[in-house]
């Protein structure tokens, strides 16, 4: 149980970095979308 738990957290801890930066680009592909939409 404690082993799996561990595992787990280490899982995430590794995703972390990784996730930001899709969040981010995500964020960003959004907002332009947006604002050429708001444009036309």
């Amino acid at each position: 149980m404690n082993v799996q738990w561990n595992r787990n957290w280490m899982i995430v801890l590794l995703l972390l970095p990784l996730a930001a930066p899709v969040s981010a680009s995500a964020a960003f592909t959004a907002e332009r979308i947006l604002s050429l939409s708001l444009a036309a």
